[in-house]
């Protein structure tokens, strides 16, 4: 089983899941000191009466896989059975889906 987190005097390192934290490559760290913290690049909400989706389109100049942080009006958590964002190549499209048709709005934040 590889070794996943490092602790030192530099800083904490965490690689992704399947790789050993001594050897990989900075594309396979999910964490390492010095790298730069997440910024948010886009945010805005999706108001929904039923079940839906609907597409957002913002620029993304690092190309890396952003992470969406989404709140409800209501107060529960996305869920894949309530509702949830959605990515693909090359990350500029953000997908909110309203999936159990429960009326709310989803704000939400992209960060890269």
């Amino acid at each position: 089983m590889p070794k996943r987190i490092k602790f030192s005097p530099d800083g904490v390192t965490v690689s992704k899941p399947g790789f050993d934290v001594d050897v990989a490559s900075l594309e396979n760290l999910t964490m390492y000191p010095g790298m730069e913290p997440m910024r948010p690049i886009y945010s805005n909400a999706a108001t929904f009466s039923g079940a839906g989706s609907q597409d957002f389109t913002f620029a993304n100049p690092t190309g890396a896989i952003p992470y969406v942080v989404m709140r409800s009006s209501e107060g529960t958590f996305p869920a894949r059975d309530k509702f949830c964002a959605e990515m693909w190549e090359p990350y500029t499209t953000c997908r909110i889906r309203n999936i159990d048709g429960v009326g709310r709005t989803i704000r939400f934040f992209v960060l890269v």
